[in-house]
């Protein structure tokens, strides 16, 4: 007997409903940043690299962004987030290999997007709740001097007084830091709320920078992959320091 149209398509829907319900079920670890704490060495030097050796490696902000960012209050759905994400769910069934996403942008943005980050914890943990999630962090004076140099460069002009402190009750709605944004204690309970304990590594900058070799080891140890790499540079983030306190100092000082 000769399979109809009708039955083509129950089978596909069949095996689309199988495949969701696997990928429901992966151990992705995501990568969610801040900005600015050391996250381009981690995905240009020490997780791109591997790609296809120790890991399977999605560092595709259009994908991630479509899955997790961009979809409308009350349009989210976590089997079009796992479809879009399907490609490298399927290069790490078929190959063993675990899976990292990385994407900076999932913790939100200091000055603006900030509101990004619960949303965004949230609709990974609906589409993937048995994920790890890394999250590197870096002293806070240090990452807010880095993070004002970038907001000059976007144009905006606010002194460093009001960028750290907008002294009323409009801040949140204004594109200024708000401070607990880089409360640490508030950001793992966020994610470990999410998805438990012992599947949040936070990582210091610092410690990455003067210890890789023991950095290294713990994230190769929370991935289940060999993972070894130099220390990240240090002048370049000591130039945004420095080029962020002239910016910030007034004029003829």
């Amino acid at each position: 007997m000769g399979v109809g149209r009708g039955d083509t398509a129950a089978t596909e829907t069949t095996g689309d409903h199988d495949r969701d319900v696997r990928f429901a079920q992966a151990e992705p670890l995501i990568h969610v940043g801040p900005h600015k704490t050391a996250t381009t060495w981690l995905q240009d030097v020490v997780l791109g690299p591997k790609d296809g050796e120790e890991l399977v490696y999605c560092f595709d902000f259009p994908a991630t962004h479509e899955a997790f960012l961009r979809p409308a209050w009350g349009d989210f759905d976590p089997r079009r987030a796992r479809a879009r994400l399907s490609p490298w769910l399927e290069r790490s069934e078929e190959t063993g290999l675990p899976l990292i996403v990385t994407d900076e942008t999932l913790s939100g943005y200091p000055f603006h997007h900030r509101f990004d980050r619960e949303v965004a914890a949230l609709r990974m943990a609906e589409a993937f709740p048995r994920a790890r999630i890394l999250v590197t962090i870096r002293e806070q004076k240090a990452v807010i001097d880095s993070m004002y140099g970038q907001y000059l460069r976007y144009g905006y002009s606010s002194p460093i007084e009001e960028f750290v402190d907008p002294g009323d009750d409009k801040g949140a709605l204004r594109p200024i830091l708000e401070r607990a944004y880089y409360d640490y204690d508030r950001l793992l309970d966020l994610y470990e709320g999410l998805f438990g304990a012992g599947r949040v590594l936070m990582l210091p900058m610092e410690w990455m920078t003067r210890n890789p070799t023991e950095a290294m080891a713990r994230l190769s140890a929370f991935i289940g992959a060999e993972i070894t790499a130099p220390a990240p540079t240090s002048p370049r983030h000591a130039r945004m320091r420095l080029w962020a306190e002239r910016a910030a100092r007034p004029c003829g000082c």
